[in-house]
């Protein structure tokens, strides 16, 4: 495939994903987890997890901030920043709130390369983990594909 050609799958799916002047947005439920992944027309793009205690102990509350690279259904985060706040306890309540540089090596990683695939007139977010891009979602169990990132398809 040559460069010109990659650049022209690339620009393609992104119209076909990204229309001028909107987002997009990946969304995924777990008990007491709520993330998202948003995709901004200018190739930025802003990832919320929030992990919340049921019962006033400690909640966290992350916001990662940087660029993403579409290519061929392939999705790369690239993250720069991390905007962090933690809430802690009942008795002795403490909010902290800091910016920090985004570093691959600490506790704060996360996935950043998915594979974009359609299903059931939704689109997932497959780690890229989980297999090449390839991969059938019927392959992959029901329990699993809940706690994906996924937005509705409308048609």
């Amino acid at each position: 495939m040559s460069m010109n050609q990659s650049y022209a799958q690339l620009n393609e799916l992104k119209n076909n994903l990204i229309k001028k002047g909107d987002s997009l947005s990946f969304k995924s439920y777990r008990i007491n987890n709520v993330a998202e992944i948003v995709l901004l027309n200018n190739n930025e793009f802003i990832k919320i997890q929030n992990d919340i205690s049921d019962y006033g102990g400690k909640s966290i509350f992350k916001d990662y901030y940087g660029k993403y690279e579409l290519l061929d259904s392939i999705l790369t985060l690239k993250p720069i920043k991390v905007k962090l706040e933690v809430y802690t306890g009942r008795k002795k309540r403490t909010t902290t709130k800091e910016i920090i540089d985004y570093k691959s090596d600490s506790i704060l990683k996360i996935r950043t390369v998915y594979v974009i695939k359609e299903h059931n007139n939704s689109q997932y977010l497959l780690p890229i983990e989980f297999g090449h891009k390839d991969l059938n979602l019927e392959n992959i169990p029901k329990r699993t594909i809940k706690h994906l990132f996924q937005r509705n398809l409308k048609k």
